[in-house]
C-alpha cells in the first residue's frame, strides 16, 4: 500500500512523490494568492480565484479561502474524467450529500458553524461503491459509483446555517470545469473557509484516510 506523506509546496522531490501516490490535485495553505490558488501535486491543476479572499487572523476560518455563500469560487479547469460529482452540506436539516454520476444521497450528520471538519470521498469502481469519511471516521455509503476511482479530500468551515439547498464544497459542472464552493447561484454556494483539497486518481484505503486526516487536523485544532 503507498503510504501518503506530508505534502510541501517546494522541490521536484516533492513533486515526484506527489504524483506516484496518485494526486491529481494539491492545494494547500501556503501557495495561494488573489487570483491562483497554485497546484502542488505536479500536475498544473491550478485554481482560479473568483471573488474568494484569505480569512483575516482573527476570523475562525483563518485558513485556506474563505467563500462569501453569494459568488466566490475557485475554478479548476478539468473535471479529472471522474463523470458527475458534488459534495455539499444543509445545516438546518443536518445532512452531508453526495452527489455521484446521476442523483444526490444524503447522510445525517451534524456540522456546526465555526467549526472545521475534514471530509473524505472515495469512490472504488472495483468494490462498486463510493463512501463517505468525517474527521478521519466512516459515514456512510452508497453503490453508486463515478467513472474511475477517485478520492476526494477538503478540510471545510462553514460561517452560516443553510436553509434552502445543498451548500457546495465540491461541484464538477461540466467537462473541465471543477468547482470549489459554488454551483450554479447563491443557493448553492459556500459560507466559510476550505482549505487542504485532496484529488487522488485511485481508491485510498480506510487506514490512508485516518493517516491524512491525522497529518492535517494539528492545522485545524481538531
Amino acid at each position: 500500500m503507498t503510504a501518503l506523506i506530508r505534502y510541501r509546496p517546494h522541490g521536484a522531490g516533492i513533486l515526484d512523490r506527489n504524483k506516484r501516490d496518485g494526486a491529481v490535485l494539491v492545494l494547500g495553505d501556503t501557495m495561494k494568492s488573489a487570483s491562483v490558488w497554485s497546484d502542488m501535486s505536479g500536475r498544473g491543476n491550478h485554481g482560479l480565484v473568483y471573488g474568494a479572499g484569505t480569512p483575516p487572523a482573527a476570523t475562525p476560518g483563518a485558513l485556506g479561502y474563505i467563500f462569501d455563500g453569494v459568488d466566490d469560487y475557485v475554478a479548476i479547469g478539468t473535471d479529472f474524467g471522474s463523470g458527475g460529482f458534488a459534495l455539499g452540506a444543509r445545516r438546518d436539516i443536518n445532512t452531508i450529500s453526495l452527489y455521484v454520476t446521476d442523483g444526490w444521497v444524503d447522510f445525517t450528520y451534524t456540522v456546526n458553524i465555526n467549526t472545521f471538519y475534514h471530509f473524505a470521498v472515495i469512490s472504488d469502481v472495483v468494490v462498486g461503491k463510493t463512501y463517505i469519511y468525517i474527521n478521519g471516521v466512516y459515514v456512510g455509503e452508497t453503490i453508486k459509483v463515478l467513472t474511475k476511482s477517485f478520492t476526494y479530500s477538503v478540510w471545510a468551515l462553514s460561517l452560516s446555517v443553510t436553509t434552502s439547498d445543498r451548500e457546495r464544497i465540491f461541484n464538477r459542472n461540466a467537462a473541465n470545469d471543477f468547482r470549489i464552493g459554488f454551483f450554479y447561484n447563491e443557493a448553492n454556494a459556500w459560507n466559510g473557509s476550505i482549505d487542504e483539497v485532496r484529488i487522488f486518481n485511485r481508491a485510498l484505503s480506510a487506514t490512508e484516510i485516518k493517516r491524512l486526516y491525522e497529518r492535517t487536523r494539528i492545522l485545524f485544532g481538531v
